[in-house]
């Protein structure tokens, strides 16, 4: 019985325990990487992720945004969520990972990672567009 209500207590939590991500989220990211053997910095670059799948803690979809020369990139991604229902991964099928927060059940935090040569790193607070 408490398990139950645990789970029903949980922000963005289904009733079998496991937050629903489905849908479209969009929201602003601030960028920090190498250029061209120098750093650089842009912020409020808008970002949009759809997931379109989700089974259970195991999700995926894609993501899209604006190069620098204004290009569209879509990208698909699969992700899973952490046992504690608050913490997810996602592996982008192009390079990189995110990391992420679930802050409530309409808000996402991500935070993405390259390495290397050509490393950066993302933050982005994401909301839930509602139908």
């Amino acid at each position: 019985m408490a398990l139950l209500v645990i789970a029903f207590l949980v922000p963005g939590s289904s009733a079998i325990g496991f937050p629903d991500l489905l849908g479209n989220w969009t929201g602003m990211e601030s960028w920090y990487g190498a250029v061209d053997g120098s750093a650089r910095q842009t912020e409020n670059e808008s970002l949009n992720i759809t997931i379109t799948d989700q089974n259970g803690r195991l999700f995926a979809g894609h993501l899209s945004y604006r190069s620098a020369n204004g290009t569209e990139i879509v990208e698909g991604f699969a992700g899973a969520i952490g046992l504690d229902n608050k913490t997810f991964y996602i592996s982008e099928f192009n390079e990189g990972y995110d990391l992420g927060t679930i802050i409530s059940e309409d808000e996402i935090e991500l935070v993405y990672l390259v390495d290397g040569k050509m490393a950066e790193a993302t933050l982005s607070t994401l909301h839930r567009i509602k139908a």
